[in-house]
C-alpha cells in the first residue's frame, strides 16, 4: 500500500511546512 504510506508522510510533512508539502502532493497526485 504505497499510496497509504505516502498519505501518512504528507500529513507529517504538512505539520512541518504545509506550503512545501502542498506542492509536493500536487506533483505526486499527477
Amino acid at each position: 500500500n504505497a499510496g497509504g504510506e505516502l498519505n501518512k508522510a504528507y500529513c507529517y510533512f504538512k505539520n512541518i511546512d504545509g506550503k512545501i508539502i502542498d506542492e509536493f502532493t500536487v506533483i505526486n497526485s499527477n
